[in-house]
């Protein structure tokens, strides 16, 4: 049970810390300086699973929002080509 609320301080902990970025209009994909975060037993302190670790925190009746806007995020309607020019590691599907 201690470690489930070490992970989950330090999972908190880097939500806010991903969202005070976000807030301050940094560009994330070269922002280095994320909390780490405990995904499945596994640290990281990466953009991408920053990303993972809100997902799984968020409430189940806005997770799906969450996850179709993620998902969405790499099409454009009025550009069929727009994610083929996205670079494989920009590309996050959850």
């Amino acid at each position: 049970m201690t470690r489930q609320i070490e992970n989950l301080v330090s999972n908190l902990t880097a939500v806010r810390v991903l969202r005070n970025t976000v807030s301050h209009h940094r560009m994330l994909f070269v922002f280095e300086d994320f909390e780490s975060c405990i995904i499945n037993d596994t640290e990281s302190n990466s953009l991408i699973d920053n990303i993972r670790n809100l997902h799984q925190l968020l409430n189940p009746y806005y997770k799906e929002f969450f996850k179709k806007a993620i998902n969405n995020s790499c099409t454009d309607d009025e550009d069929s080509q727009f994610k083929y020019s996205l670079p494989l590691k920009a590309i996050l599907e959850i």
